[in-house]
Parts: C-alpha cells; sequence; structure tokens
C-alpha cells in the first residue's frame, strides 16, 4: 500500500475529506517518513546483529474508535492470546470495565453488580433463600457453622454451632470459596443434601430436607422480658417483628440484638424505628452531593410502648442497624445501648437498574442522626460499654493439612489456639503465638480429652477441633457473652 492509499484509508475511516492545509501538512510528514525510512534501513543494516534483543514496537491499528475502552476490547478480542479460553470472553470484558469503572479506594459501597449477584445480595438482605438454614467461614477445608438459624432444616437434622462441614454429597470442601460451598448446599425444596462433619474429632453423615429460610428476626420471651434479634433490616422485618410483638402483648421489657447487623433497607430501618418511637416521627437526616439537607419521617401502622429497652451494638453492627441505635438513642427515653462503638457507616447507597439486567450501586447521601450527628468513620458509642471476649471477633487462620506445631515454634495459628483454649478455660499463660512448655501441657490435656495420643503435637484436625468447641461454647453458653449478660441484669 502507498502512502498516499494509507491516509486515504484513514480520512474514509474518519468519514472526512482533508484540507488543502492538511495535505501541506501531509506532504510534510511524508518527507519525514521517507527519511525516518532511510535512517531504519541503515541502523538495520549496522545493528542486525542486537535486534532480537529487543522488544518490538507494538503494531498500530488503523481503525477508528470513540473511546479507548473500544481499542482495548478490539485489541483483546482479536489479538489476545487466551481469548478462545472462554465461550463468553466478551461478556467478561464488559463486566471487568464495568467492575473496573465502579471501583473507588475510598468508597467501597459504590459498585457494579450482575444480575445474579443483585439477586444474592437482596437475597442476603431479606435472608431468604431455599437451603439448609445455617451461617458459616471457610476454615482451612471445611465450613465452621457460626449459626444455626432457629427452626431450620439445619437445626431440625441435628446441626450444631462448632460443627465443621467437610463434604457436601460427597463433594469436598477443601478447595471451595465461600459462594461455591453456598451453591452446593443450596437445591430445590424438599430435597435432600448429605453433610460429612467433623464434630469435635468425630465425622459423622447428617442428612437435611432443604427447605425456605424466610426469616430476618428472632424472638422468645425469657422471664419477664423478651429476647428480639434483628439479622438484617429487610423488606419484611417490620411485619415479623410486629408478629412477635403482638403475640408478646403483655411484656413491657425487651433486649433488642443488632450486633454483627450490616444494615439492609431504609424503608425497613424507616419502618422498625416507627414501631419504637412513632409515626411521622424523624429518625433520620439526609445530605445530597449539592450540600442539600432534608429529614426522613418514620413509616409505620403501629407504635408499641416498653418501659425499658436495652439495644446491643458491637463493632459489626452497621449502615442501617447503627441508624436504628442512634434513633433510640436520641428518641427512645426508655432505651440503653449496650456493648461497644459500631461500625462507622455513615452514608447511603441507591441501586439503579442498567440495560444490561445488571445494576449500579453506588453512594448517594451522608446521613445525620435525628439530632444532627454524623456517625461516618466514628460509629455509635454505646451507653454502657461492654467488651466481649475478644475471640466473638478473632479472624481465623488457614492451616495446611501436612503442618504442625510443636514447642518452641511460634505462628498466628497458635496464637489463636491460646486465645480459643484461655476462653474455654483452660490456664494458658500467655497469648502471644509461642509455643512453649505450658502450652505443650495444655495441647496434651485437650488431646487426653478427646482420646488421643499426649503427644505434645498441634495438628490440623486438632486446630480445627479447638476452633469448633470455641464456636459452640460461644453460642451455648450465654454467660461467655459479657454483653448480653449486662442487657439481662438492666433487665432486672
Amino acid at each position: 500500500m502507498s502512502m498516499n492509499e494509507e491516509n486515504e484509508n484513514i480520512y474514509l475511516d474518519l468519514k472526512k475529506k482533508p484540507l488543502e492545509s492538511e495535505r501541506k501538512e501531509i506532504r510534510q510528514k511524508r518527507k519525514k517518513t521517507i527519511l525516518m525510512v532511510v535512517l531504519c534501513v541503515l541502523i538495520f543494516l549496522t545493528g542486525f546483529g542486537i535486534g532480537f534483543f529487543l522488544p518490538r514496537t507494538p503494531n498500530s491499528i488503523n481503525y477508528s474508535f470513540t473511546s479507548v475502552l473500544q481499542e482495548i476490547e478490539y485489541i483483546l478480542q482479536n489479538r489476545y492470546l487466551y481469548s478462545d479460553q472462554s465461550d463468553e470472553f466478551v461478556a467478561e470484558l464488559e463486566d471487568k470495565a464495568l467492575k473496573g469503572m465502579t471501583t473507588f479506594e475510598d468508597d467501597p459501597y459504590t459498585y457494579y453488580m450482575s444480575e445474579e449477584e443483585l439477586n444474592s445480595f437482596y437475597s442476603g438482605i431479606n435472608q431468604s433463600f431455599v437451603g439448609i438454614g445455617i451461617q458459616y467461614t471457610k476454615v482451612s477445608e471445611a465450613a465452621l457453622v457460626t449459626k444455626v438459624f432457629f427452626d431450620s432444616p439445619g437445626e431440625r437434622a441435628g446441626l450444631k454451632e462448632g460443627d465443621m462441614i467437610i463434604e457436601i454429597d460427597g463433594v469436598s470442601l477443601a478447595d471451595k470459596n465461600a459462594d461455591e460451598i453456598k451453591e452446593l448446599a443450596l437445591g430445590e425444596e424438599g430435597s435432600e443434601v448429605r453433610l460429612t462433619v467433623l464434630r469435635d474429632t468425630q465425622t459423622i453423615i447428617i442428612p437435611v430436607i432443604r427447605g425456605t429460610v424466610d426469616y430476618t428476626v428472632l424472638c422468645d420471651q425469657v422471664d419477664d422480658y423478651l429476647y428480639l434479634v434483628i439479622e438484617s433490616f429487610g423488606s419484611n422485618t417490620g411485619k415479623e417483628i410486629m408478629n412477635y410483638l403482638d403475640h408478646y402483648s403483655n411484656i413491657k421489657k425487651i433486649i433488642i440484638d443488632v450486633r454483627d447487623n450490616g444494615g439492609g433497607f431504609q424503608s425497613s430501618v424507616s419502618e422498625v424505628c416507627g414501631l419504637f418511637i412513632g409515626n411521622n416521627e424523624v429518625y433520620l437526616q439526609q445530605q445530597d452531593n449539592s450540600g442539600n439537607m432534608f429529614s426522613d419521617l418514620t413509616k409505620c401502622s403501629k407504635t408499641y410502648s416498653f418501659d425499658k429497652i436495652v439495644v446491643l451494638v458491637n463493632q459489626n453492627t452497621a449502615s442501617a442497624a447503627e441508624v436504628f441505635a442512634i434513633c433510640m438513642k436520641e428518641k427512645c427515653d426508655t432505651a440503653t445501648i449496650v456493648g461497644t462503638t459500631t461500625y462507622g457507616k455513615g452514608v447511603i447507597q441507591n441501586t439503579t437498574m442498567l440495560s444490561n439486567g445488571g445494576s449500579l450501586k453506588f453512594t448517594d447521601y451522608y446521613w445525620y442522626s435525628p439530632n444532627g450527628i454524623s456517625i461516618h468513620k466514628t460509629g455509635v458509642e454505646p451507653d454502657i460499654t461492654v467488651e466481649n471476649d475478644e475471640v466473638w471477633t478473632l479472624l481465623y487462620e488457614e492451616m495446611a493439612d501436612d503442618e504442625t506445631f510443636v514447642k518452641e515454634d511460634v505462628s498466628d495459628v497458635v496464637r489463636l489456639c491460646e486465645k480459643c483454649l484461655k476462653f474455654l478455660g483452660y490456664p494458658v499463660e500467655h497469648t502471644n503465638g509461642y509455643f512453649d512448655e505450658s502450652f505443650e501441657t495444655i495441647i496434651n490435656e485437650y488431646k487426653n480429652k478427646q482420646g488421643m495420643e499426649e503427644d505434645g503435637v498441634l495438628t490440623k484436625d486438632i486446630y480445627e477441633a479447638i476452633l469448633s468447641s470455641a464456636v459452640y461454647e460461644m453460642s451455648a453458653n450465654e454467660s461467655l457473652d459479657a454483653q448480653l449478660v449486662k442487657a439481662k441484669e438492666l433487665m432486672k
């Protein structure tokens, strides 16, 4: 192709005929190009020997694009070495681009969600699914059960907090992430799923009949007060609470537990706040990106009166749950906030549907308490601060199958075992992760109780058994929950 033909093709692509001034510029560029060609030939002849060791200059693409994103997509589709390894390569590119465009370092709450992710997001808030009714965390090669929901398929089958699920229908969970484990557990209502469970050091098979798990609230009467747990603020949370409060209409004292509640829908927290402070009351103020302030009012069909209310919070109480906590603190004279400072999420997100079926969840407003206080990045301070044992909030460490720890070793795994065993009542002298002689004695004592050889070795199965014991004890022994103990004292 001649230089003139190449220029004509470029302008034809641009749908533009060159002006006379531009044609002069082209001729000047052509002279420069000829000179460059001559120089390149000279360089080639003198530098042939090193040419093979220099990176090749990228080939230019002689097409027009309206954006760099289109240009990159074209190159990856047509030139990328691995583009044929996926049947949905173009869709994957678009998904990656959308996720990248909506990722901000200072705002983790704004992001793009595919249609599937959006449905999962809403199901998580509404606590509605067909499955076995448990919460779990991935630990090493198993799913550690941290909560079994009341009257759920899992509870009816005999699952307990602290159980380690190692297989689902014969499929090992060793290389599965949390989402993959969820997919294995979910299924059609009425179908059976067989769980291989490690309980202490015993392996048992527990068959579970899947069922609908659809609730965000748990409530029960204890002595002369109610204990109400709000898991999240879903679309039916207000109605669920009303059903309980109507059922126990003669009870005038209540503990409301929003610990580990990550939030939910604004319409829901509006209704729930109204149940306790009244209808058409300010429960929240908002500020948009122009600085405009406006108040939101509660919307509820009924209000309940209590002589004494305790709201339990912790560092994982966030978003809508923080709105509820500070609203109760400021506008309910009979309420006392107990626990630790909350997470500190003082912004509100909106979700907009997109043409591809996905959605954009983006930060839309700052929110303030009824008295105009922002809790963003500071949290809600409790009226009475009560710390629980740090085992309640520890992050679990991974341990390989063939990994072991013995005297003189130092490890985060050892540190976590020290903390858990101390929590379980063993005479642990320190929790710094150092495996000394005193810790060896405790490991042997624990192994003896499990009917195992007292060899002073911390193996993976013993590590998981210790974690399992700690989680079970947390759920079964309420006396270890200092925050709940304090709330019960206030009820008296």
